[in-house]
């Protein structure tokens, strides 16, 4: 854990030492500015670590919440099915005999 931390402290110098204006941190692609706010911003790896985990599990939920609202529109669509109507009795007799 030690050599991330020493490796942590000389990026954050490295890159506080470049002097970035923002029109050139508007010009790096997303990924490497994200990396570079993140070293600059934080005092150290475990809270880099810790925001990238919460982006993560962000980004699950997300996935999770789109996933969700996909299968509740699906379960309407069937509940409004003509097929799922029409067999409607056969379900209601069907249970009637399992009493």
């Amino acid at each position: 854990m030690k050599a991330i931390k020493k490796y942590f402290i000389r990026s954050k110098e490295e890159f506080l030492s470049m002097g970035l204006s923002e029109v050139k941190l508007r010009k790096l692609p997303k990924k490497y500015k994200d990396i570079y706010l993140n070293i600059v911003k934080f005092d150290s790896y475990n809270e880099v670590e810790l925001l990238n985990e919460i982006k993560e599990l962000e980004n699950k939920i997300k996935k999770c919440t789109k996933e969700n609202n996909k299968l509740k529109q699906k379960i309407n669509s069937l509940k409004s099915s003509k097929v799922l109507k029409i067999t409607k009795p056969f379900r209601k007799f069907k249970k009637l005999l399992k009493d």
